[in-house]
């Protein structure tokens, strides 16, 4: 997961987003996969970022559903630390009001439900989602050195 995040970031910053289409495509691609990275980082911090739900009950059939974006930033953790904890209450905030806030821009639900339009495609909107993704590989980076080293300790 967080070779192919990296394998993205490296590519938007060699070639550049030249035109137009190239927003278009980069806000497409980049908004899922920050998503995808969030969920993967939280659930490597020990969040629980699923949820099992009875889809019958009269046969008992059951499914897990990744939780949305909203409940994933709201994701109580086992050992009392919050989501804000992890990310810090500045990025939090930014991650809310960009991705998951109808109030703010709302990025992650205009694109993940087919409501962006051509407008929503802007230099602005991926650069933030670039922005929120290098936010995101510099915390995971962080959270695997504080692993390493509470394992040698």
């Amino acid at each position: 997961m967080w070779g192919r995040i990296v394998l993205l970031l490296m590519a938007g910053s060699r070639e550049g987003i030249r035109a137009p289409q190239s927003y278009l495509d980069a806000a497409h691609i980049l908004i899922p996969h920050f998503e995808e990275g969030l969920r993967n980082l939280f659930q490597a911090a020990g969040f629980h970022t699923a949820a099992f739900q009875v889809s019958d009950v009269d046969t008992g059939a059951s499914r897990t559903d990744n939780v949305t974006l909203g409940a994933l930033l709201r994701a109580p953790h086992l050992q009392e630390r919050s989501v804000k904890d992890v990310l810090g209450e500045n990025l939090w905030y930014y991650i809310s009001a960009t991705m998951a806030s109808p109030g703010g821009l709302n990025l992650r639900n205009k694109f993940a439900h087919g409501l962006a339009r051509l407008a929503h495609c802007t230099p602005e909107t991926v650069g933030i989602t670039l922005h929120l993704l290098f936010c995101l590989v510099a915390i995971r980076r962080e959270l695997t050195a504080a692993g390493s080293s509470e394992g040698t300790a």
